[in-house]
């Protein structure tokens, strides 16, 4: 008998929940992200390891900095037929840990960055825009899965059960520190992430990495 979570009431931290399973995945792992994997899921993400010099233009401005620099942008404009949309899905994060109110606009400091939001229309879906962010970031290639690696995985006659999961990214935590790079306002009111958001360039290599352990 499999239990599986039921999506209306994710919570975004169960992943801690279970250390000690994840600590004895990584004993047994030959990976050399093991390691790695398991101090993100035992201390929580930092961003300052994936910092890199940035030296180039953006958007009329050029840059030559090891540090990021301060800025507040303001939301896309494809952001205003999904209003209702938008404020449902922040309450929704909020409600789960994925994301924490910082304060009221002119009420409390800004943040380090306040990146966009933007609306990819045909899900639809809220992103974050962290193009300014990502241009210090490193690259952390990886591949995904191939068929030809499926044997190592299931057995001859096997069952199998598929599923999808349910807000991936929000699995795996940010350290506080981390989280003022991830700020973003709505409706007069500054937020941060809790987890890794959609549209920072390592969330993806951060979570493939994770679910590649098991």
């Amino acid at each position: 008998m499999l239990a599986f979570p039921e999506p209306a009431v994710f919570v975004a931290d169960r992943l801690y929940c279970h250390l000690q399973e994840w600590k004895s995945i990584s004993a047994s792992s030959s990976s050399p992200l093991s390691r790695v994997v398991l101090d993100w899921l035992r201390d929580k993400v930092q961003v300052q390891p994936f910092f890199r010099h940035f030296t180039d233009n953006f958007k009329g401005e050029h840059f030559d900095s090891a540090s990021l620099p301060q800025r507040i942008f303001y939301n896309h404009k494809s952001c205003a037929p999904f209003a209702k949309f938008i404020s449902h899905t922040i309450l929704q994060r909020l409600s789960s840990g994925a994301i924490l109110v910082w304060g009221k606009v002119g009420e409390v400091d800004p943040l380090h960055l306040v990146m966009p939001l933007t609306v990819e229309p045909t899900k639809p879906r809220l992103c974050n825009d962290n193009r300014f962010l990502n241009l210090w970031m490193d690259d952390r290639p990886f591949s995904l899965d191939q068929l030809d690696q499926l044997p190592l995985y299931v057995s001859k006659d096997a069952n199998q059960t598929l599923c999808v999961d349910k807000s991936g990214y929000d699995h795996i935590l940010l350290v506080p520190s981390s989280r003022a790079y991830f700020g973003f306002q709505w409706d007069g009111w500054y937020f941060i992430s809790n987890t890794i958001p959609f549209g920072w360039k390592l969330s993806a290599y951060v979570y493939h990495s994770t679910g590649l352990l098991v």
